[in-house]
Parts: C-alpha cells; sequence; structure tokens
C-alpha cells in the first residue's frame, strides 16, 4: 500500500482499508496522492492537491482507529488476518478471541525473486502501470506478494494473473516512489522522472503454514524440584461445521505434524500433570467489502478536525459524515458514526455473554 512512516502504526498492525484502498474509494488522484506532480491529472479529476507524507499518515493513523473500532465493536477482524501465539488457559474446547475463523496455522513466506526488476518505460510515455514477470510454481494469485526491496512492507499491484507457470504483476506506477523521497517536501515530485521510483521489487510465496497451530505448555515436568522450567509440546487444532467457524470454536489435541503427507498424528501428554495455558495460532475475519470499507473510510472522517483533501468525492462524503445527529453511538453523534454502529451491532458475535 501507499507506505506509512514507521512507528506512526503499532508494528503488527495491517489496515483492512488501506491507503491505496481510500485513494480509490474516493477517487483521488494516484499520483498526486503519493505526493507526485502530474499535470495532467487537474483536468481530470478537478482536485490537484499532492498529499505530503505527513497527510497520509494522519490519514492512515484514523483509518486504524475507526478499524480497531470497529473491530472492538464486532469482535471479528473486518478482513483475513492472522493472530499467531493467542495465549488461552488450557482446556481440550477453545473460543478463539477473533471470530469467523478460516484456517489454522501461521502465516510464512518464500522468495520467489528478490530483486525482480522493474521497466519504467521512457520519461516521456512512461510505463503505468509497470508490468513485471516471474517464473513462479505458484497456482494462487493470493499467494503472490510484492515487498520493497529488502524490507518486510507490501505493495499492493493492481493486478495479479498466472499463467504456465509464469505470474504477470502490475502494479501502479505512483505506488513504487522511492521510500527516500517520502516526505513533506515542498518541490513535489515530478511524476515523469523516473529516478523518483523503484527498479526493483521482492516477490515472495504467502501462504499459510499449517504446521504450528497451537503449543500446550506445563511448567515443570510434574516433579517439586523443575517447577519453574517451562515444557511445551505441539497440538493440532480442529473448528467442525459452519458455527463453530463463526464463533472460532476449536478443538485441541497433543499431536505431531508430518511435513511429507501433511497429516496430523495424535499423541498421549508429554506430562501428567495439568498444562497452564495453549497458545495458537489462526487466521480469521470476513472477507472485505466495498460497503466495509466505506464505512471504516467513512467512519475515519468523523475523527479528523478537517477534511482530508478537497476532491468533489471525500467533499460529498465528508459533510455528510460529520453531520450531528441527535442519537449517540458508541462511536459518537455523527452521521458517519451511526452508519457505521447501526451495521456492527447487528452483525457483532457475543452478546450478553451468549453468542448470536
Amino acid at each position: 500500500m501507499a507506505r506509512v512512516t514507521e512507528g506512526i502504526l503499532s508494528e503488527d498492525f495491517i489496515l483492512s482499508t488501506d491507503l491505496d484502498r481510500y485513494q480509490e474509494l474516493m477517487r483521488l488522484p494516484p499520483a498526486a496522492f503519493n505526493g507526485l506532480n502530474k499535470s495532467d491529472e487537474e483536468p481530470v479529476y478537478f482536485c490537484s492537491t499532492i498529499w505530503k507524507q505527513s497527510d497520509r499518515d494522519f490519514l492512515a493513523m484514523n483509518l486504524a482507529t475507526a478499524e480497531e473500532m470497529r473491530e472492538i465493536e464486532v469482535g471479528y477482524h473486518l478482513s483475513p488476518k492472522y493472530i499467531e501465539d493467542e495465549e488461552h488457559d488450557y482446556f481440550t474446547t477453545l473460543v478463539l478471541n477473533r471470530k469467523h475463523l478460516i484456517e489454522v496455522g501461521k502465516q510464512a513466506t518464500s522468495d520467489i525473486e528478490l530483486g525482480a526488476s522493474l521497466s519504467h518505460g521512457v520519461e516521456t510515455a512512461p510505463n503505468d502501470p509497470v508490468e513485471l514477470t516471474v517464473t513462479t510454481s505458484v497456482t494462487e494469485t493470493s499467494e503472490i506478494c510484492v515487498y520493497y526491496p529488502g524490507e518486510d512492507v507490501k505493495i499492493n499491484p493492481s493486478s495479479i494473473s498466472i499463467s504456465g507457470g509464469i505470474a504477470t504483476i502490475k502494479i501502479p506506477r505512483s505506488r513504487l516512489v522511492l521510500p527516500s523521497l517520502l516526505d513533506d517536501r515542498v518541490d513535489h515530485l515530478d511524476y515523469y522522472k523516473n529516478a523518483n521510483f523503484l527498479t526493483t521489487v521482492d516477490v515472495k510465496r504467502c501462504y499459510n503454514d499449517p504446521s504450528d497451530v497451537a503449543t500446550i505448555r506445563w511448567l515443570g515436568t510434574g516433579h517439586c524440584i523443575d517447577t519453574c522450567t517451562l515444557n511445551t509440546q505441539t497440538a493440532c487444532m480442529i473448528a467442525a461445521g459452519n458455527r463453530a467457524r463463526r464463533i472460532s470454536k476449536v478443538k485441541l489435541a497433543p499431536a505431531s505434524y508430518n511435513a511429507s503427507s501433511g497429516v496430523w498424528s495424535t499423541q498421549a501428554y508429554t506430562y501428567c500433570h495439568t498444562p497452564i495455558s495453549v497458545l495458537v495460532s489462526y487466521r480469521s475475519g470476513k472477507r472485505n467489502s466495498i460497503k466495509t470499507e466505506l464505512l471504516t473510510a467513512r467512519l475515519a472522517h468523523t475523527l479528523m478536525p478537517n477534511k482530508p483533501s478537497s476532491c468533489p468525492t471525500v467533499h460529498m462524503y465528508w459533510q455528510e459524515d460529520t453531520k450531528e445527529q441527535d442519537v449517540w453511538t458508541p462511536y459518537g453523534n455523527s452521521m458517519g458514526a451511526f452508519n457505521a454502529w447501526i451495521v456492527d451491532s447487528r452483525d457483532r458475535i457475543g452478546v450478553g455473554g451468549m453468542f448470536a
């Protein structure tokens, strides 16, 4: 996504409605949004304000705040996300913290091509989007991820396709600005200058690793001489049925994983005394939708002291979102807050100690 300055968001926070998606939803000119001066954008979009990095960072903070507010209310992630090593008191049946379970395991990555070259074309007629191809055995486009070279920061392609072992990736030129140039400069970056953009990216496979889903933990081995020693055993974890997945209800058992066959084999408990806890890893959340994304973006508007842009779509939404209403909600009393809460209050899982 359009890059957020390090330290603005917590290290492990991933925006469901990210900056690139906000730019698309609000129909903002992509070059100007990413700090680039592109002379032919103004007559097309009728809004030519060039964003600074601090503008994008402030927007990201408010999008993150709006997302957190909504996720606390509904009890699940607004888009699929990984949760790693979530700790619970040990029981053979658990209800996990985040609902709408998708799969158990941890996110893993493997290299497809590091330092894949980008061809920007001639400056008078640059390639946009920039297209690159990589050879891969991956067959699912959802498993192909693009990163800034040498970093763990993703770049959002506009499209990915795979045919005959070749993945074709298209990335909007405006999303490839050199990180060193993303600042609050007065002399705006020239969209047509190739030196302002990355020349390589890292392409990796992002996938679910089912071999590390749960770890049972004991203090000691049951003898009084080693009660300060932490001992562990791997476990399998499964959710059976749609309702169990909706509320993230799982069953656990000590087991070992066979990497060759991809099969778990249950085992006896290594220690006979009661485990102190279990760490579980899984991916959960609902599939993102335009409706959900707009609700988050418009709730974020209500948290800002000023509208983030004067462009027509933002201006129209801003005026409506910030209108005060006669009803108060946990999100506030503006129209944007009311609209988001009405939807979330109906969709939340877990009311009064009972699962809806």
